[in-house]
């Protein structure tokens, strides 16, 4: 017998959010993943080409988080550790007095232990997202049942060399002239390939639309083949992006499993969906 779960999310002022599961508070983003695991696609997924390094690597942050506990872990103390840094850096006023010192020495301990951890658990994942990904890509391009992988290939892209503790250290300076952190897993990258070259500057307007759906379709894959729940898939407005033929493409490429696309559009022309429930605003009644 099947146990129904409830959620409840809540958005706060200041961009602040509430969430309870069965009508308990969620300690933490990994509870809650295990509660409801989604994934999700949004119109702004599709813009490649603006990508900056910070929004690159929001992808491989989540996807540690919902594949692996201890990535997990690492993840949200790595989080909260670069916010406790960060608050410090600014009270400081540029200033590097003793006790300003002795605390930044204790949170770049602590961010490097769970940066460590957690940039370990993102190389492993953009590893063995690389096949899955690299598959869904030839599906939506059209490259046939058994697309080439060498194709499209992805790699996590670290921001710092050597040691993170050591670039801590070397970057203090300028963190306290700034007031923000210069240095760490937030700051990292993911470098995404098409036949040898950067998709972000390189890869026609088409293409970068085709690679950014197969990475959500991708993670989707990894993440149904390691957890008990088959997430569901939350596609937002995605044939508002896509000509005829990649809609209907995404629409058979679509895993087995629920998924949810909403288009603000009629549907294109070939493609057959379970259910249809359209949606009205309240200003329309």
């Amino acid at each position: 017998m099947t146990v129904p779960t409830l959620v409840e999310a809540q958005i706060l002022p200041a961009g602040r959010s509430r969430t309870r599961v069965n009508r308990k508070a969620v300690n933490g983003r990994r509870e809650l993943g295990a509660a409801a695991p989604c994934t999700i696609f949004s119109p702004e997924d599709l813009v490649i080409r603006q990508w900056r390094s910070e929004e690159a690597a929001r992808g491989p942050r989540r996807r540690a988080r919902a594949t692996r506990h201890r990535g997990a872990r690492a993840a949200d103390e790595t989080d909260r550790v670069l916010r406790q840094r960060a608050a410090l850096l600014r009270q400081s006023g540029g200033r590097a007095g003793q006790e300003v010192a002795a605390t930044l020495d204790v949170w770049d301990q602590r961010l490097a232990d769970a940066g460590k951890v957690l940039v370990a658990a993102r190389e492993r994942l953009a590893a063995d997202l690389d096949p899955l990904v690299a598959t869904a890509y030839g599906h939506l391009a059209g490259a046939g049942d058994a697309p080439d992988p060498v194709l499209m290939r992805q790699r996590y892209v670290r921001s710092w060399d050597g040691d993170l503790l050591d670039a801590l250290a070397a970057s203090r300076k300028d963190d306290l002239r700034r007031g923000v952190n210069t240095v760490g897993p937030h700051r990292d990258g993911l470098l995404l390939g098409l036949e040898g070259r950067e998709a972000r500057t390189h890869a026609s307007q088409g293409e970068q639309r085709c690679l950014a759906l197969a990475l959500r379709l991708g993670v989707h894959e990894l993440i149904r083949s390691r957890t008990a729940l088959v997430p569901t898939l939350l596609l937002d407005d995605v044939f508002s992006e896509l000509d005829p033929a990649r809609s209907r493409a995404l629409v058979a490429e679509l895993p087995v499993g629920q998924s949810i696309l909403t288009t603000a559009a009629p549907l294109p022309e070939g493609i057959v969906v379970a259910r249809l429930l359209p949606v009205q605003s309240l200003e329309d009644r």
